[in-house]
Order: structure tokens, then C-alpha cells, then sequence
């Protein structure tokens, strides 16, 4: 009995991937967050995904050899979930780097409530839900100025 062949099909074997750090690591509930994901072992194929959590893999796109990109999925609750890649869409990494996602937060108060043009002023925000762990990891930012419909931000 022969348990091999001599066709000529390849297998590649490749290092373990592995996720170090995610930019950023927080994002809406609703999905679509664009994620960079810093790692190791990340090679250009079909069936480069992402895996947030227990959910269905997401494709992702290759930047280098130690960076991916791929957009978050939508949940129900807010939390922490893992994010581990592939290469081949099967065999994920088991690196446990969180992402968090979060509900909307809101703005209740913004004191002072104006500055000068050219930026600088110190601003206290009140509102929330915040997320004590990207303020932890210098992840949590304010963005000032309008939204598509002219609405202040």
C-alpha cells in the first residue's frame, strides 16, 4: 500500500501566525471598524481572515509580512473579544490580543465650550460609555469640527 503520490502538488509550511497589537483596539458595535493588526508570520493568500471573537472570519488584507488590515464585525453585546488571524481560513492564531467593542457613547457636556481657532485649549468631556482600557493603552480620542450633514462633532 503507497500513502503518497508523486503528482507534483505543493504544501507550503509556514510559521505560526501570531497577533502582537491591534490600531485601535476598541470599536462600534456595529461593525466596520478598520483594524490594523501587528504580527508575525502573515503571508499574501486567498484565505488571509480575521476572527473576531467566535464569529464568522472576515477576509483581510495584507500590508507586510507583520501587518494586516480587516474590518471589525457587528455584535450584539458590548465587550472584549479576541482577534486571531489566518492564512488559510482555517488554522487561527491563539495569541488572545483583545478588541473591545463598544456602544455609541454620548456627549453630555463639554466645558469650556469654546477655544481659539487654532486649537490648544484643555477640554473636559462628560458622557460616556468611555472605555477604561483604551484610555489605559492612549487609544481614546476626541474629534472636533463637522459631520457630512454639518453637524458639529
Amino acid at each position: 500500500m503507497q500513502d503518497f503520490t508523486f503528482d507534483g502538488i505543493q504544501f507550503e509550511y509556514t510559521e505560526p501566525t501570531t497577533v502582537r497589537q491591534l490600531e485601535p483596539v476598541l470599536g462600534a458595535l456595529d461593525g466596520g471598524t478598520p483594524v490594523l493588526v501587528h504580527g508575525t508570520g502573515f503571508i499574501q493568500t486567498n484565505g488571509l481572515a480575521c476572527k473576531f471573537g467566535d464569529t464568522t472570519p472576515v477576509s483581510a488584507r495584507w500590508l507586510s509580512p507583520r501587518l494586516l488590515e480587516c474590518r471589525s464585525r457587528g455584535m450584539i453585546l458590548a465587550g472584549n473579544v479576541s482577534l486571531e488571524v489566518s492564512i488559510n481560513n482555517q488554522d487561527f492564531s491563539a495569541s488572545g490580543v483583545l478588541f473591545e467593542y463598544m456602544g455609541n457613547p454620548t456627549i453630555g457636556m463639554v466645558k469650556p465650550a469654546n477655544g481659539p481657532l487654532g486649537g490648544g485649549t484643555l477640554v473636559e468631556i462628560q458622557g460616556g460609555p468611555f472605555s477604561a482600557r483604551a484610555f489605559s493603552l492612549r487609544s481614546l480620542y476626541c474629534r472636533f469640527g463637522l459631520d457630512p450633514e454639518g453637524r458639529s462633532l
